[in-house]
């Protein structure tokens, strides 16, 4: 009975894997996970004069007009535990536009955005628990919505959306 019991114990460890992409925020001087989200695509059809027609445009957006995670300072310490095949360096902080309904990257390809690698020239990066890395930006983020991405990702689906972790920094009171 103990054997076959820790046999099934090593064998649910080994099906796991030891280190998952994830990232967290510290609020309150606790590290709160950051959800998973998956951009929508919308394709904006190009004008046709005469027989020329312009290209289809795309935007990417995330639903709400806010981030359900708020940082509670203009500098937040973010946790980024990445995969094994990453590295810190791939990963971006991205500033989204917002609107009424919705939060908007700026340009239709990930990489047109103008986004902040997490390099030690911008941050102050130090190592966290387990395998992970703690940032801190050296510059107040300013006020509006942000997520943080991977952007050597492949896109998700047909419409190339993409998954982030989207978080706000709101005006101190």
């Amino acid at each position: 009975m103990k054997r076959t019991a820790s046999f099934l114990l090593i064998a649910a460890l080994f099906s796991l894997k030891s280190v998952c992409q994830s990232v967290w925020i510290q609020v309150a001087d606790n590290a709160v996970p950051l959800k998973a989200e998956q951009t929508q695509t919308e394709t904006k059809p190009g004008w046709k004069i005469v027989d020329i027609k312009t290209k289809d445009r795309q935007i990417h957006y995330l639903w709400g007009s806010r981030a359900t995670q708020m940082a509670d300072n203009a500098s937040p310490t973010l946790f980024i535990y990445p995969d094994e095949k990453e590295t810190l360096t791939d990963y971006a902080l991205v500033r989204v536009r917002r609107r009424k309904q919705y939060r908007q990257l700026m340009k239709s390809p990930l990489e047109k955005n103008e986004y902040t690698r997490f390099l030690p020239e911008h941050f102050d990066i130090r190592p966290a628990a387990g395998i992970g890395f703690a940032c801190t930006p050296r510059k107040p983020l300013p006020v509006g919505e942000y997520i943080v991405v991977y952007l050597k990702q492949k896109p998700v689906g047909d419409a190339g959306d993409y998954m982030v972790h989207a978080f706000s920094v709101r005006e101190a009171k």
